[in-house]
């Protein structure tokens, strides 16, 4: 079992296998041998609005291949690492380049190798169609199985613990809001593109966290909408 009892509240940390958790665990192969995986596109709606909400996200994976890192470029997850042999010393790592503890990391898995830091992080969760050793260390089981909504489950639930999931909600119900994604404000009034622009997690300094000259700056509506307000975690417009 896992060794904390740290409620979803804390968590900051998001990790996931790849086969049996973004996907069903099928490995599809074309006739030259060149490996193809499949996504399911709510899981990926889920991990935006992780990431909105100040969430990070790692992907932490014994396998590897463009498929992921593809899927992983379009959700904006830097922190990816694969063909991973053991897990434990690579989530081990991923902490001390984040500066955060164990009990403040989740990790969703299905199978055996997943159990090193399933044991050891503060939220450990299983996919429904996890093998019994997973399911058992476990503190959260998805209704979903792996690859078909297991992830957007353990997202709301985490989000939800975490007072933030009504105000996810209405973020994809005001067409105005474009989130992470806003126009270089910049550039674009003085003759620039006025192109999109990212900015990440790691760019969040104590300089401008929490600086109102700051906040908001390019939002595309009036008044800065909820992700651009309160207390700043990652900046999205």
């Amino acid at each position: 079992m896992s060794t904390t009892d740290t409620p979803a509240s804390r968590i900051r940390l998001l990790c996931l296998d790849v086969d049996g958790v973004l996907t069903d665990g099928s490995i599809l192969l074309d006739d030259e041998g060149h490996e193809t995986k499949r996504f399911f596109v709510r899981d990926g709606t889920a991990i935006r609005a992780w990431q909105r909400a100040g969430g990070v996200v790692a992907i932490i994976t014994g396998r590897g291949g463009r498929a992921v890192e593809r899927r992983a470029s379009e959700l904006g997850i830097e922190l990816v690492r694969t063909s991973v042999d053991r897990k434990g010393p690579v989530f081990d790592s991923l902490l001390g380049e984040l500066g955060m503890t164990p009990e403040e990391a989740a990790m969703v898995g299905d199978d055996l190798p997943d159990l090193p830091v399933l044991e050891r992080c503060g939220y450990p969760v299983a996919v429904r169609d996890a093998v019994a050793e997973v399911r058992a260390v476990a503190r959260f089981v998805t209704e979903q199985p792996g690859g078909r909504g297991a992830v957007r489950e353990v997202v709301e639930a985490l989000l939800k613990s975490q007072g933030a999931w009504e105000r996810v909600v209405a973020h994809h119900r005001d067409p105005m809001c474009r989130g992470i994604d806003a126009p270089d404000a910049s550039n674009a009034g003085s003759g620039g593109s006025g192109r999109v622009r990212r900015r990440s997690w790691r760019t969040t300094t104590s300089a401008t966290r929490g600086n109102d000259s700051t906040r908001g700056v390019g939002c595309p509506i009036a008044s800065p909408c909820f992700w651009c307000s309160g207390v700043w975690r990652r900046p999205c417009c």
